[in-house]
């Protein structure tokens, strides 16, 4: 993971790479006219929480949103090099 925080008077503002597994993703938020930098760093980690669980599931399911087994990944790459193959 890689990120970088800024902040000034009022906004705070964080951008973050997360390198997941068969998924990366990048996440991005700007939060202003709060009062309290705290709650704004507090949305952050909601919102990069629910990113996280949500392209985890992703890069876990299969193409029916079932949760992968090992043949499917295997079946997976199989047939996307006999496809892709010329």
């Amino acid at each position: 993971m890689a990120h970088k925080t800024g902040s000034v008077p009022g906004v705070v503002v964080d951008l973050g790479i997360v390198y997941l597994p068969e998924r990366p993703f990048i996440v991005a938020a700007m939060i202003n006219w709060l009062l309290d930098s705290d709650q704004a760093e507090q949305a952050i980690s909601h919102l990069s929480l629910a990113a996280y669980r949500y392209f985890d599931r992703l890069a876990n399911s299969n193409l029916y949103g079932h949760k992968k087994s090992k043949g499917d990944r295997t079946l997976f790459y199989i047939l996307y090099n006999i496809l892709s193959s010329p």
